[in-house]
């Protein structure tokens, strides 16, 4: 939240009404400025929008924010079930989700080479462009594999 909008905030008391030239003046989205407004009126406040013409003072105004608070919800539902589906699609193509594997097969292989050498850990891990911490994973992530 903006400094000013915050120092705006915390000046009204109830029974006023912060008022905004626009509603994208307000919030970065819609779920942001509902959720604001909601809290307004639950502390008693009220919220106006010049250009928009939006009171929630009066009973149409009350009625816009309801219905773009609806709208927010559909649009957020929509969006997780969009993002889903796109989710289960990539799986039954058999993609891999997820974030990549730093380590790969032959990166792997070094390691364990390098080990049975006796070279230290440190500089496995440097051979590999890896942390030791992604060393040990990797490497004990492929020996349980190894095991099964």
């Amino acid at each position: 939240m903006l400094p000013g909008l915050t120092q705006a905030l915390a000046a009204l008391e109830p029974g006023d009404v912060l008022v905004v030239c626009r509603l994208d003046r307000l919030g970065r989205s819609l779920q942001d400025l509902i959720s604001l407004v909601r809290e307004l009126a639950d502390e008693g406040k009220g919220f106006r929008s010049l250009d928009d013409n939006i009171d929630t003072e009066g009973a149409s105004g009350r009625l816009v924010l309801h219905l773009m608070g609806a709208l927010a919800d559909l649009q957020n539902s929509m969006m997780s079930e969009h993002t889903r589906a796109g989710l289960d699609g990539a799986r039954r193509r058999g993609q891999r989700l997820g974030r990549q594997e730093l380590m790969s097969a032959e990166k792997i292989e070094l390691a364990e080479r390098l080990a049975a050498e006796g070279v230290v850990r440190r500089k496995i891990a440097s051979a590999c462009g890896v942390s030791m911490a992604t060393l040990f994973r990797s490497l004990a992530k492929h020996r349980a594999g190894r095991q099964d």
